[in-house]
């Protein structure tokens, strides 16, 4: 984590999935922090844009909270704060109740945590999966399963950027996850790494993903269609990879892309 790259996050209202970055609002960091891997949330018709708050002093991440109007951020506060790193804040609703599942790797772990007053309120609902090193973990509903979809480290501290493993279950408030049959159903560290996800009114399931660039973490972000997800067999067509060229800077970097309900929101750094 250089401290001369500081990730920052980008905004704007957009009926369409698609990068148009130019138009974005910024809300930039403060000094010795960075803010990415941004999800917003829409409560009450206003969107709420959870994201990673990292630290350059403690070295260690949290989870705050900002709302948007009219072309301005406002932080409310921490979210979530633990012992351990915390980063990919992916929220999702679940019988009448919001959870968010962030990376908890620094714990081994997969975890699912329950708002009790929204938005800077939450407790631990459960644990998913223990004794486990994965990052950048979704969880969505699509046919008649709940899918699990994580980068797991299967070296135990080598990457993980190259493999993506989906999992299912009749409910996202369970400890039994059944493997997918074709695990990784992604083997490509060009690809594999989650950085959002889009899932349409209508049933359509974008999933962004990661693009490393040449000794470059996190150069862009590609927006791939799951054709067919069953437990059996995964299809996955890969979209445009999408680049931070409107800064015009040397370096730039996008790794994160998340829309819903008539916002984008992404992130972005280039050396200070």
């Amino acid at each position: 984590m250089k401290k001369n790259i500081r990730w920052r996050i980008g905004m704007f209202p957009s009926a369409r999935q698609q990068a148009v970055v130019s138009e974005a609002m910024v809300l930039q960091p403060p000094k010795g922090r960075f803010f990415a891997d941004p999800f917003v949330y829409m409560r009450d018709q206003k969107p709420y844009i959870f994201f990673e708050d990292y630290d350059f002093n403690s070295r260690k991440g949290t989870i705050s909270v900002a709302t948007y109007s009219d072309g301005d951020f406002r932080l409310i506060g921490t979210a979530l704060n633990l012992p351990y790193h915390l980063s990919f804040p992916y929220i999702f609703e679940y019988e009448g109740t919001t959870y968010m599942v962030p990376e908890t790797c620094g714990n081994r772990s997969i975890e699912l945590w329950k708002c009790t007053d929204f938005p800077l309120r939450w407790e631990l609902d459960m644990t998913l999966m223990t004794n486990i090193s994965a990052v950048d973990t979704i969880i969505f509903k699509h046919g008649e399963y709940w899918w699990l979809l994580t980068n797991i480290d299967r070296t135990d501290g080598q990457s993980h950027c190259d493999e993506l493993f989906a999992f299912f279950s009749d409910s996202p408030r369970s400890t039994q996850w059944t493997p997918h049959a074709c695990n990784p159903i992604v083997r490509n560290p060009m690809r594999a790494r989650n950085a959002g996800i889009v899932v349409t009114p209508g049933g359509e399931v974008i999933r962004c993903a990661q693009y490393q660039g040449f000794c470059h973490y996190g150069k862009g972000v590609s927006l791939n269609r799951i054709e067919e997800l069953t437990p059996s067999t995964y299809v996955e067509t890969d979209g445009e990879i999408h680049y931070a060229d409107f800064l015009k800077k040397r370096h730039a970097s996008m790794h994160h892309w998340h829309y819903q309900g008539g916002h984008t929101v992404f992130d972005f750094a280039y050396m200070d």
